[in-house]
């Protein structure tokens, strides 16, 4: 439920952020800053688009409105990031999680992600305290999309719940923020100061977006949007310790995202990155979903009011070679089908007209 959230909400800020419209305006005092923004939205362009593939390791805590993320408003969580020392990243997580959430040190999941466009797998490791039962040893909770199906592996309850992959998930956006400004076509307001740019800007659909620039990186140190029309929902985000991969990729070592309702905090995420490599090469067997016996795989690929059930009894090396392919109905079935239930409906309203027609002819 958290995963959807965050990437509904993450689909419906960006949108809102490309939405802007009208000229890029400044005095000539700001053709510096200017300057130092069109050079970003190059940078921008290219790393968008310069992860093809990537293997990260990383921890995430993450609490919700149920006890486990503290109410706060963004002005408190912006003075809570900037106190902390981020010199140490493994000290400035551990600060992170004790002043923004009520977690115990257990209850964050370490993860492994394999990513390529259409395809990503996230295995979340199960930590002892959290383990009420794993009788296959799976220890891992996994989500697998192939760009076809997706799959989400449930090891206590030895479950494995198969569905139509629908879109393409960006995890690696979930885990480094680029701004998807499009500075030449919006008219924005650009404040440099040293190394930083802040860029604000406002549209017509009601929201307020500003982000803090790293010139250097190109990245987003901070940013914050919320509703001009009523305050109810916001987001903030800030990046942290970034590091150079050995393909010269820009990526954030630490990472935390806030949700807000009501300018009070509801949903914060907290991420560091152990360990990230990009542009390697990803065996195609990194996405067959390998499944001990004992598994229980529900197929709701198929409409229909139960999903297919297969029940493990040998190992497999790719559990979607054991399930039927789901035949897309062809055009004709489609037309014949909707022609069908068209001149179902016209017979019902013909019998009915009839029957009120005999009706009111008996009456007199």
């Amino acid at each position: 439920m958290l995963r959807n959230i965050e990437r509904l909400g993450c689909a419906a800020f960006f949108s809102l952020v490309a939405f802007t419209c009208g000229v890029v305006t400044c005095s000539a005092a700001d053709s510096e800053a200017v300057k130092v923004a069109a050079r970003l939205e190059k940078i921008w362009n290219v790393q968008q688009k310069e992860i093809v593939t990537a293997h990260i390791m990383f921890r995430k805590a993450q609490g919700s409105t149920k006890g486990r993320t503290r109410p706060l408003t963004n002005e408190q969580i912006d003075n809570i990031v900037s106190q902390v020392d981020f010199s140490v990243p493994e000290k400035a997580f551990a600060e992170l999680v004790s002043k923004l959430l009520n977690l115990k040190q257990e209850s964050i999941i370490e993860n492994e992600l394999f990513w390529s466009p259409p395809k990503y797998l996230v295995k979340s490791r199960i930590m002892e305290s959290n383990r009420r039962s794993d009788s296959l040893n799976l220890q891992h909770h996994t989500i697998l999309s192939d760009g076809e199906n997706r799959m989400i592996v449930d090891p206590l309850n030895t479950q494995v719940d198969i569905s139509v992959a629908s879109g393409v998930i960006d995890e690696i956006g979930m885990l480094r923020t680029v701004p998807g400004l499009k500075l030449s076509k919006g008219t924005f307001r650009y404040t440099l100061s040293g190394d930083q740019i802040a860029i604000d800007s406002e549209n017509s659909v009601g929201w307020v977006n500003r982000y803090l620039i790293d010139v250097n990186t190109g990245l987003a140190v901070d940013s914050f949007s919320h509703q001009t029309g009523s305050g109810h929902v916001g987001r903030g985000r800030y990046q942290r310790c970034f590091f150079t991969s050995a393909k010269s990729i820009e990526f954030p070592r630490i990472a935390v995202q806030v949700e807000y309702q009501d300018h009070i905090s509801i949903l914060t995420t907290i991420i560091i990155i152990d360990e990230a490599s990009f542009n390697t090469s990803i065996p195609d067997d990194t996405y067959k979903l390998a499944l001990p016996n004992g598994m229980n795989v529900f197929d709701a690929r198929r409409s229909g009011p139960r999903p297919d059930y297969i029940g493990l009894k040998e190992p497999t090396n790719d559990v979607i070679s054991l399930i039927s392919p789901v035949v897309q109905p062809s055009t004709t079935s489609v037309v014949v089908r909707s022609v069908c239930i068209v001149g179902g409906i016209l017979l019902i309203l013909i019998a009915i007209i009839m029957k009120i027609y005999n009706f009111r002819v008996k009456k007199r």
